[in-house]
């Protein structure tokens, strides 16, 4: 089949005797095939518009039912049809003494589609909506649900741990690792510490960006902590200890990172493990390269919120080490003793 270029057709309607409108409208041709669907229609154009498709056209065009049409010279002979023709689809019956024009659809001209979605014809008419960012509806009109959190998620019906997808800036998606088990669930996991698999000795852009594996040892990031702590008021938990089934926690209220990465905090609500952030409060991430005591980071190895003295915390230390230089949380354990499994959590309040 031959697709030539578009056809306009500008004419004159008679409508219900009242007045002349005039349309101009846009077909595609399609040479050497014939077709005709159901609620097809034939018309005379033997003695019509010097037996050309003008004739075709402007009757097709003045019809509001009428997407394409068939044309035959030969015949004298339209067939208006109350669908769209699509080229190359395996559409209409292969015959040289007709050609077939498609109407170009107005439908999508308005712009029925609503936020952002893609508009698409549909060859019995009407239009087709493709939704983006979560919208349902047939115009696209329904708001989706949006999941700005773990705590979002779980009052949602979504009650098992695991790796999420959630907007916390209505826009952007974010993986997250919800804790849907703990306390009533509802935590974004930040950290996790347990089997030395992910190397925590890294740079600060690292820990700015975040990394290792969510399912295993990870630390979530420092941009994204602040993008979730700016917008909302959230509660902060630290666990430790040999393993999840006995760790120890320490809750504190209204948590949240500033811009120079600083930890703050209001007061510590409680826990068995004790008040270790006191220590850090107010004082800035720093790791070995950047670190702004110039001697705690090299000690510990690993990103922390690093106090003057070098004492008391660091969950992001060495795995393992005994020398007072690994996973500690000092009120608990005491300065020398290694945990073997850590997770700092954030919710809302």
């Amino acid at each position: 089949m031959d697709v030539s270029q578009w056809l306009w057709i500008s004419t004159f309607c008679l409508l219900m005797m009242k007045s002349s409108l005039t349309y101009g409208e846009r077909y595609t041709r399609v040479q050497g095939v014939k077709y005709e669907v159901p609620g097809s229609w034939t018309g005379d154009c033997r003695n019509k518009v010097s037996r050309t498709a003008l004739y075709c056209a402007t009757e097709c065009t003045c019809k509001t039912n009428c997407r394409s049409f068939s044309y035959s010279k030969t015949h004298g002979q339209c067939v208006f049809n109350p669908w769209h023709f699509v080229p190359d689809s395996g559409q209409g019956l292969a015959d040289s003494s007709w050609s077939t024009y498609d109407k170009h659809s107005r439908e999508c001209d308005s712009q029925p589609c609503q936020n952002g979605g893609t508009c698409s014809d549909v060859i019995t008419g009407g239009v087709t909506c493709t939704c983006g960012n979560g919208y349902t509806g047939n115009l696209c009109e329904t708001q989706p649900v949006t999941n700005h959190h773990c705590k979002d998620l779980m009052d949602h019906g979504q009650t098992t741990s695991g790796v999420y997808t959630v907007y916390p800036d209505d826009v952007t998606p974010v993986s997250v690792y919800c804790d849907q088990d703990t306390g009533g669930g509802g935590w974004v996991v930040f950290q996790r510490r347990q089997d030395s698999s992910q190397d925590f000795d890294l740079s600060l852009q690292s820990y700015k960006d975040g990394f290792g594996d969510m399912s295993a040892e990870f630390w979530f990031g420092l941009d994204k902590m602040r993008m979730f702590t700016t917008r909302w008021t959230h509660n902060l938990r630290v666990e430790m200890g040999s393993s999840r089934s006995n760790a120890k926690s320490a809750v504190y209220s209204n948590f949240n990172i500033d811009s120079d990465y600083r930890l703050n905090y209001d007061t510590f609500t409680g826990g068995d493990a004790g008040d270790c952030l006191q220590y850090q409060k107010g004082y800035a991430f720093s790791t070995p390269p950047q670190d702004a005591t110039g001697m705690c980071a090299p000690l510990y190895y690993g990103g922390w919120w690093y106090p003057n003295s070098c004492k008391h915390c660091n969950l992001n230390a060495r795995y393992g080490a005994t020398d007072g230089g690994g996973i500690k949380w000092q009120p608990n354990e005491g300065a020398f003793h290694s945990h073997s499994w850590t997770e700092m959590k954030i919710r809302p309040a």
